[in-house]
């Protein structure tokens, strides 16, 4: 896999935070506010012009209320997949049940 540009890499990130923003319906002034960061330092990660730490990336997806994964991932299944297990853990059991499943052998096969 080809590595990007840190500079790609922040921009990206940075349209994934404004994106989890908007759909979550909050302004950049009430997520810096949720944040207690000033507005400047939360437009400059939207914007990808400040580099994003991992501590950021988790107090931003804590105030939005979303996986981490959601703002550092490009794959909107396997977001979708880590939301739903986040929402509702008692589904855990069951996937991990699930994929347990699929790697068991067919009766009869020897492994």
């Amino acid at each position: 896999m080809p590595q990007r540009p840190p500079q790609a890499l922040d921009a990206q990130l940075g349209q994934r935070i404004h994106a989890a923003r908007l759909a979550a319906g909050l302004t950049l002034r009430e997520l810096a506010a949720r944040l207690e960061w000033p507005i400047s330092t939360l437009h400059n990660y939207e914007q990808g012009r400040r580099a994003l730490r991992v501590s950021a990336v988790l107090s931003i997806a804590d105030a939005l209320d979303c996986p981490p994964l959601a703002i550092l991932s490009d794959d909107p299944d396997l977001i979708r997949i880590v939301t739903e297990l986040t929402t509702h853990p008692e589904l855990i059991d069951d996937v991990r049940f699930f994929l347990d499943s699929l790697r068991m052998p067919a009766p009869g096969e020897m492994s």
